[in-house]
């Protein structure tokens, strides 16, 4: 299969998935001793991402832990790649799905390719076949990050900053929106209104897929514009490997000291330097590892013709050096 991977999981394990988490109730337990096992398919966003790839993993987990066959399919942040999925597990007898394509506009088209079977959306809408939404409280997440970006600030360099840089994605206008907008709400509740003419948005997909390349390469170009800036404020509602690769931007500019970043995420590709880098403030935890969890149950029960709650949010908190081993023990 050309440009896409399929890969079918066959759970073997046994016991009880317990769907609480993160304080939140999901569905009854499943078991995994059931005579036939459920069939549900997953379409990943993208699992080159380390935050995509440890909710699959996770998905993964908790099929094998539930006795769920798993048919999974990895969409790599592609149109084309996430409708190519969506056909090619229309072909299994799926009894449920679960969905994590990242473009909004195109999950009329990717529902029907897959026959609109019941789903399980992960972090971005999948309209009209979403029957419960799973991820961030996104508001909520921005406002912890930009509280935490605020307060180190107002610490720090008494709120006087040169420049403010929102690593966005236009792409998901509603999420990107919530995420970046609270973010902003939370710096200015104790900085004070941004300046427009300190205020900087990069679309991190402006380019193509690579989010990663095309956030070095436009903080590369905003620091050429901004010869004079001394402390520039970095915030990445778009997740951690973007203001990774703003931090490489700015060391090759010789510039990193100058660049003071809070990611979104908290995945295990910034532990390290949530601890030891002091120009990353901290990061706002979405625990992908515990997604599975919720997901899975959540899948069963819609297989299943069951109730389920329109919405599953995560709990946020926000990371920083002070307090990583209390969520994130060193090992």
């Amino acid at each position: 299969m050309q440009g896409h991977r399929l890969r079918r999981f066959m759970a073997a394990g046994s016991g009880l998935l317990l769907a609480a988490t993160l304080g939140l109730a999901g569905p009854a337990a499943v078991s995994a001793q059931d005579e036939e096992p459920v069939r549900i398919g997953y379409i990943s966003g993208g699992d080159a991402d380390p935050f995509v790839l440890l909710v699959t993993e996770g998905i993964r987990a908790a099929a094998d832990e539930a006795g769920v066959e798993l048919s999974e399919c990895d969409g790599a942040f592609l149109d084309d790649t996430a409708l190519n999925c969506a056909r090619t597990l229309s072909a299994i007898d799926n009894q449920a799905m679960i969905n994590w394509q990242f473009n909004p506009a195109i999950a009329p088209q990717v529902c029907e390719a897959y026959g609109n079977l019941p789903t399980v959306a992960i972090d971005t809408p999948e309209e009209p076949c979403q029957a419960t939404f799973v991820g961030a409280d996104n508001r909520q997440a921005g406002l912890v990050a930009g509280t935490g970006l605020g307060e180190f600030a107002q610490a720090t360099f008494e709120c006087q900053y040169d420049a403010y840089i929102s690593l966005d994605f236009p792409i998901i206008p509603e999420i990107n929106a919530a995420r970046a907008g609270g973010t902003k709400e939370g710096f200015e509740a104790i900085c004070g209104a941004v300046p427009d003419d300190k205020y900087f948005s990069i679309d991190t997909f402006a380019g193509g897929p690579d989010q990663a390349e095309n956030t070095r390469r436009q903080v590369a170009d905003t620091l050429t514009i901004l010869p004079d800036a001394q402390t520039i404020l970095i915030v990445s509602p778009a997740g951690d490997s973007m203001p990774i690769a703003a931090l490489g931007a700015a060391d090759t500019a010789g510039r990193k000291d100058q660049v003071w970043i809070v990611g979104h995420g908290a995945d295990p590709t910034v532990l390290d330097l949530i601890r030891n880098e002091p120009q990353w403030i901290g990061d706002v935890a979405y625990f992908p590892e515990r997604y599975g969890e919720l997901i899975v149950p959540l899948a069963v029960a819609l297989a299943r013709g069951e109730e389920v709650p329109e919405e599953v949010l995560v709990t946020h908190e926000f990371i920083t050096a002070d307090n990583i081993d209390e969520f994130y023990p060193a090992e």
